[in-house]
């Protein structure tokens, strides 16, 4: 029977490519979007402000926290029925304070359906779109803000990672000793066993280089590592992603620079569903699509997942189905490898200790440089101690640490394997047999 390997990757994976660390995606989302009455401070970058003075950290208070209360701000001025113009729960309930000055806004004509905004008020918001859905006009401006801070992202993810027949990105020189030093690590992997890759990045590099390479991968789209622009939008194929268990795979849990989200179906009624587009698409240029997963918590359906609302938005297909295929396959694999990832998100770590418990001949590899950064706890360093505070306690023992080398521990039992060192590092002394 062949080995199942389970890849899950992190913010770190994509760096030898150029992708961007947390700290530089916070600093865009600090420098973009509206400003506030006062027409000089951004409302992102008063947002991370007030998070300072309330205690969180300057690495808690990152992009996704930002963007995190942005979405909190849609539900507290959202409706909890929207045909009745019923207030939200937040809003009946709390007051926001200086929310006034956030506010900077003015409706363009009358406010009435189909009304559009003027950011700041008397200039019409040049991507504006019309609401037709009973949006109230704060929740449209906070939608509209939203939908510029994901056009950002999705733009930072284009410049390290676009990729079509005639120009990649990818595939430029500079990146020619990662890529194929990755794609003989993946190679090896797949010669006997079954390659299952997740990636937590909206990227599609891992994909494109298997493809190339000659190893068949699905990713819950039938396509291969560039789509034909005669087919503007390909649905995904969701019960392949549910019953195909024996491909090669890989699924992007929190969705793709190039998918696409219609809000509508074809009754032009409000059903979001997402597409595989052959390319990147700002969001900009798309109207928002909103839907209420749990009843008075109106979300914004985007082609990415960022933010803590992932739980939620994860109930979209095939954002579900690809949650669903993890769950599966960390729980019948032999190795888990867990690369650049810092577990920052709950519902995958609660799909690895799932895995833990019940799945007792799993192996888990973990590979970031972090790991040697701070030490903490005698002889265990800060993401060693995150790990077993999730994980203590659901393996049979902790064991004895090993130390193998300087930058490559053993623990549990030999159950759980870390190794200090970026993606690159590892997979070279993985090639060259340094690692043992």
């Amino acid at each position: 029977m062949k080995k199942r390997n389970v890849f899950l990757f992190g913010a770190g994976a994509a760096m030898p490519w150029g992708g961007p660390s947390t700290g530089l995606l916070t600093e865009s989302v600090r420098s973009s979007g509206f400003f506030m009455k006062d027409g000089r401070t951004r409302i992102t970058d008063y947002i991370y402000n007030e998070l300072l003075k309330q205690g969180y950290q300057p690495w808690e208070a990152n992009f996704e926290t930002i963007i995190n209360v942005v979405e909190e701000l849609i539900i507290y001025h959202s409706s909890f029925n929207g045909t009745v113009n019923t207030n939200s729960l937040f809003k009946t309930f709390m007051e926001l304070k200086n929310s006034e000055n956030l506010l900077n806004f003015a409706v363009h004509g009358e406010k009435k359906h189909g009304y559009q905004l003027e950011i700041p008020p008397g200039r019409l918001y040049e991507d504006s779109e019309r609401s037709f859905y009973n949006e109230t006009p704060g929740q449209m401006f906070f939608q509209t803000l939203l939908r510029e801070l994901i056009t950002n992202i999705n733009a930072a993810i284009i410049e390290y990672s676009y990729h079509s027949d005639g120009h990649s990105v990818i595939l430029k020189r500079r990146n020619e000793f990662i890529n194929s030093s990755f794609v003989e690590f993946m190679q090896g992997i797949a010669s006997d066993g079954i390659l299952r890759m997740y990636n937590l990045n909206y990227d599609r590099i891992f994909k494109v280089l298997a493809e190339r390479s000659g190893i068949p991968v699905f990713e819950g789209f039938d396509c291969s590592e560039t789509l034909s622009y005669d087919v503007p939008g390909q649905a995904p194929d969701l019960v392949r992603i549910l019953e195909d268990t024996g491909s090669h795979c890989h699924y992007n849990l929190h969705g793709s620079g190039h998918w696409i989200v219609e809000n509508e179906d074809h009754t032009q009624l409000p059903n979001p569903r997402i597409y595989m587009s052959p390319f990147m698409v700002l969001p900009i240029n798309k109207s928002n699509a909103v839907m209420q997963i749990e009843r008075g918590r109106t979300v914004v359906v985007s082609n990415i997942i960022t933010g803590y609302q992932k739980a939620q938005k994860s109930f979209v297909a095939p954002f579900k189905q690809m949650q669903s295929a993890f769950d599966r396959d960390c729980l019948s694999a032999d190795t888990l490898y867990i690369i650049g990832y810092s577990f920052g998100d709950e519902h995958v770590n609660a799909t690895i200790r799932s895995a833990v418990i019940y799945n007792p001949k799993l192996k888990i590899v973990i590979v970031d440089p972090a790991y040697s950064e701070i030490k903490d706890l005698k002889n265990y360093n800060k993401l060693t101690v995150i790990f077993m505070k999730h994980f203590t306690g659901w393996f049979d023992y902790i064991g004895i640490r090993r130390k193998v080398k300087d930058d490559y521990e053993a623990y549990f039992g030999e159950r759980l394997h870390v190794y200090s060192v970026g993606l690159q590092e590892f997979i070279n002394e993985r090639l060259t047999g340094s690692f043992t």
